[in-house]
């Protein structure tokens, strides 16, 4: 009961607030009908308040609504309230979906270089075109993160909240096979010896086998935020006992659908 109350009382948040994150009119209505979740075609230009009048696209028909509500309503995006207010010079965004929260931490962090990985095309397409301008800063890699380098499938087919798993020799040709690294592999290519000021990890469920192997990687991490998933049964305090042992001071941040683990060293 209290879940469903908690999910009514974010509804009814994001139906009173959603339209005041366009900058003009224009993104008002465009926003409004977004909501309604109608339509399809080719992305459509918003004006976002919070990212100082700048256009972002968003696909119409999709849940690329729902990702404005997360990063400009609830601000899931945002690093740990200990460090929000440092100098960031590195932040990795794993699981960047259409890039509207990494341009938010580009410009909030100016002095910060940022990657952003995201596994589906479809997104990292509107992702590319909202990032336009940033890219001397912003990276895209189009990869999933997992505990080792392969290939994986992406199940589900959508563009928001996709199930990643090891590509097997008898899955049908419809499931293509995409690479996948991890971030030992990752943290070679991109930055060896360097560290990351703030990683915000939401990779749909394989948190778990990321955080469990192969996790040289974390000590050149300083701090971490983890999305929950619970319908995989990794619960928060999994979560927390697997980035303790990393070596982060962990707390939580719930939420009526799973929340955050944080991770500071």
């Amino acid at each position: 009961m209290r879940d469903r109350l908690n999910a009514w009382r974010d509804r009814a948040r994001v139906l009173a607030t959603m339209p005041t994150v366009a900058a003009d009119g224009d993104g008002r209505r465009v926003l409004r009908g977004l909501m309604k979740g109608t339509g399809g075609g080719a992305p459509v230009p918003i004006r976002i308040r919070a990212l100082k009048g700048r256009t972002i696209h968003l696909r119409p028909g999709t849940t690329d609504i729902d990702v404005i509500a997360d990063d400009f309503i609830f601000r899931y995006q945002l690093p740990p309230k200990e460090i929000r207010s440092a100098r960031l010079r590195r932040i990795w965004e794993l699981g960047t979906n259409v890039g509207v929260g990494l341009v938010d931490l580009a410009l909030r962090y100016p002095d910060a270089e940022l990657i952003g990985v995201e596994p589906d095309q479809a997104n990292l397409e509107v992702a590319r075109r909202n990032l336009e301008g940033l890219e001397d800063r912003c990276r895209l890699v189009e990869a999933a993160i997992w505990d080792e380098d392969g290939q994986i499938v992406v199940e589900g087919g959508q563009a928001y909240g996709l199930t990643v798993r090891a590509h097997r020799p008898d899955d049908p040709p419809e499931l293509h096979p995409m690479p996948a690294i991890s971030l030992n592999s990752l943290l070679e290519r991109e930055d060896p010896g360097g560290s990351i000021d703030f990683m915000l990890m939401d990779i749909e469920g394989t948190e778990q086998r990321v955080l469990a192997r192969d996790t040289e990687w974390a000590e050149h991490v300083r701090s971490i935020k983890v999305e929950l998933h619970p319908e995989t049964g990794y619960t928060e305090h999994d979560c927390a006992a697997d980035l303790q042992r990393l070596g982060f001071r962990t707390r939580l941040e719930p939420l009526w659908w799973g929340g955050f683990v944080i991770g500071l060293k």
